[in-house]
């Protein structure tokens, strides 16, 4: 494994920790990361909703926007979500967002 990929490995697993909270700590209901894709900057929140409930398990959605270096979201930046589709798990909804962002680059 060259230094490069272990350093983007690093990278995505530092990002992931406050993602992966959310499973255990209940009163995490919404986590935002940065993510960068070929020159972007994405603000990337995976919220955390009970649609049946407190006492069923909950569900994630994800949304993300572009942003410049200053963290503003850029008017004319890309704007996408999870819209219908809920995930089980936070780490699902997050890779989805990012599978998304490069799909729509």
């Amino acid at each position: 494994m060259e230094c490069a990929d272990r350093i983007a490995g690093l990278m995505a697993e530092m990002t992931l920790e406050p993602i992966k909270l959310m499973r255990e700590r209940t009163v995490l209901t919404s986590v935002t990361v940065r993510v960068l894709s070929e020159g972007h900057r994405f603000d990337l929140e995976v919220r955390k909703r009970w649609p049946d409930g407190v006492t069923r398990p909950a569900v994630y959605l994800w949304s993300l926007r572009e942003v410049g270096e200053d963290g503003a979201e850029m008017a004319d930046g890309t704007r996408l979500d999870s819209g219908e589709t809920v995930y089980g798990d936070p780490e699902d909804a997050y890779w989805a967002a990012v599978e998304s962002v490069i799909c729509a680059a």
